[in-house]
C-alpha cells in the first residue's frame, strides 16, 4: 500500500483495532516508538490523520476506521503471495526446464534426465532444443527466459550467470563406408580436401567449419579446416545424410551408437574432445526443484562414453 512494508500494515492494523500503542508493540515485538514513527510515515504518505491525538486511549479518525477493511485486504493479499512464492520455490512437483543443443541430448537425456527423473519423480523434465550462432562462438552464447538450465559447449555472454563445465566428450569423424572407400585419407590433414557435412554452430565465416585435433602420441594440437554442401544446424538431421554416404561428420559416439553404418574413421592416435559447460541463475532465486537438479549435474562424476 503505497510503499508500506508488509509489517507496517500489519502494525496500523494492530493500532487501529486495539487502540492501544504500548500493547500493539508488546504483541508485535516492536518498540512503542517504532509504531509511533510507523503512524506519523503513513499519515504523511497518506496526508491524512490516523487517530485523534487528544484522547486517551487513542481512537482512529474517520479516515482510520475506513482504513482498516483495506489494510485487512493489502494484508490478506501480502500473505498470499507469500504463501504462493513459497508454494512455489518449495514445490517438490512442477517444470525444469533444460536447453541443449541436439549433439548432447543423447548424453542429457541418459546421464542427466533419467537419474534426475528416479531421484524427483514429481519434476517434469522438458528439454528443449537450442541452435547455437556464430556470434554465440565468438561473443558467448544468450541464456532465454524461460531455461532454467543450459548445458552446451558454449559458455554465457551474461556474466551475471553461473557457468561450470561438467564433462569433457570424446568425439570423432564418422563416415559411412561407402563413403569412406571413394574419399580415404591417411592423415587428418588431407580431410579439408574432402567434403563435410557442416554443423551451424561450428560455422566460421568462411563457411568451413574449424576442428582441434590432438596427437596422443606427441600431445601436439592442430587445426583443420573442412568445408562442404551440406550445413546442418541439427546434427540428427545431419547424421541421416552422413549415413546416406555425403560425406564425413564430426560427432560424438552418443549420437552414432544406434548407426552401425557410420563408423569412426581417424587413427586411434589422433583425439577429438569437446568440453560441456552447465549454465544457471543465481541458485538464491531459484525455485529448490531446480536448484536440486543443479546440485545433481555438477556433482555427479560424468565420465566420456
Amino acid at each position: 500500500m503505497n510503499g508500506l512494508k508488509s509489517f507496517d500494515i500489519r502494525a496500523l492494523l494492530e493500532v487501529l483495532m486495539s487502540c492501544n500503542v504500548s500493547l500493539s508493540a508488546d504483541k508485535l515485538g516492536c518498540t512503542q516508538s517504532y509504531l509511533s514513527r510507523t503512524i506519523a510515515i503513513a499519515e504523511k504518505r497518506f496526508n491524512a490523520s490516523i487517530f485523534y491525538r487528544d484522547t486517551r486511549p487513542i481512537r482512529p479518525t474517520e479516515f482510520g476506521r475506513n482504513l482498516i477493511p483495506l489494510l485487512r485486504a493489502c494484508e490478506e493479499g501480502n500473505n498470499n503471495l507469500i504463501q504462493f512464492i513459497e508454494h512455489h520455490n518449495k514445490n517438490p512437483a512442477g517444470n525444469v526446464r533444460i536447453y541443449s543443443p541436439s549433439g548432447i541430448q543423447a548424453f542429457v537425456s541418459r546421464n542427466i534426465l533419467i537419474p534426475l527423473n528416479q531421484l524427483h519423480p514429481d519434476i517434469i523434465f522438458n528439454l528443449q532444443t537450442v541452435s547455437h550462432t556464430l556470434n554465440d562462438r565468438r561473443f558467448g552464447t544468450l541464456f532465454d527466459d524461460e531455461c532454467d538450465i543450459l548445458i552446451s559447449y558454449i559458455q554465457p555472454r551474461d556474466t551475471n550467470l553461473i557457468s561450470r563445465k561438467i564433462v569433457s566428450l570424446d568425439m570423432n569423424i564418422y563416415a559411412s563406408d561407402f563413403y569412406h572407400q571413394k574419399a580415404v585419407f591417411q592423415r587428418p590433414d588431407e580431410l579439408c580436401e574432402k567434403d563435410f557435412i557442416l554443423l551451424a554452430p561450428l560455422l566460421t565465416k568462411d563457411n568451413t567449419n574449424v576442428i582441434m585435433i590432438k596427437n596422443i602420441n606427441t600431445n601436439e594440437y592442430f587445426n583443420i579446416n573442412v568445408k562442404g554442401k551440406f550445413i546442418f544446424d541439427n546434427a540428427y538431421t545431419a547424421l541421416q545424410l552422413c549415413r546416406s554416404g555425403y560425406g564425413y561428420l564430426l560427432a560424438s559416439s552418443l549420437m552414432i551408437q544406434d548407426f552401425p553404418e557410420i563408423k569412426p574413421r581417424l587413427p586411434d592416435h589422433f583425439q577429438i574432445k569437446q568440453d560441456y559447460f552447465i549454465t544457471y541463475r543465481q541458485k538464491a532465486y531459484l525455485p529448490d526443484r531446480v536448484k536440486e537438479s543443479i546440485d545433481y549435474i555438477v556433482r555427479f562424476p560424468f565420465t566420456s562414453p
